[in-house]
């Protein structure tokens, strides 16, 4: 037992894994962030509108499904380009976000492609489970530290960096 757990320690694959998803996790604000709410709210929208009107970022549950095939099949199992691809859309959308001075058409765009990064949640995990395919133990404990670390970080971290006062 200590050996395996030697083993897995000294490894990459728990260290780069987990602060791979932690980083993800967290880099998804947009479409875990009550941002189209408070915008919404601001523009004037009722409380129906309100409600219903951030559902867009729906998308990501289409975009899982597209995500997982194409990586599968169209990339043969690669699963970088699709991830890349992701965090292009998410670039795109976060800087409109943050330059703020565009046209409400573009902000509408915008709170939609966010919801594009949520649909490669999958993908690292997949990819560990690949990586580590050999060792059921490493696999249980990697992937269970990826999402665990990544919730302890959710769970502090914005209370940090989106300050209330």
């Amino acid at each position: 037992m200590q050996a395996k757990f030697r083993r897995i320690f000294s490894s990459w694959h728990i260290y780069a894994l987990v602060v791979l998803y932690v980083v993800f996790n967290n880099g998804n604000g947009g479409d875990s962030q009550p941002a189209v709410p408070l915008w919404l709210k601001e523009q004037g929208y009722g409380v129906k509108g309100i409600n219903i009107y951030p559902t867009i970022e729906v998308i990501s549950i289409v975009t899982t499904l597209v995500y997982a095939w194409t990586s599968d099949n169209l990339f043969c199992g690669a699963r970088w380009p699709v991830v890349v691809y992701s965090g292009c859309v998410k670039i795109v959308a976060y800087v409109r976000l943050t330059v703020w001075d565009v046209p409400d058409s573009l902000k509408w765009a915008s709170f939609l492609l966010c919801g594009f990064g949520g649909g490669i949640r999958g993908l690292p995990f997949a990819r560990a489970h690949e990586i580590c395919s050999d060792h059921n133990e490493e696999r249980a404990l990697v992937t269970g530290t990826m999402n665990g670390m990544a919730y302890v970080f959710q769970a502090w971290l914005p209370l940090v960096i989106w300050q209330q006062v």
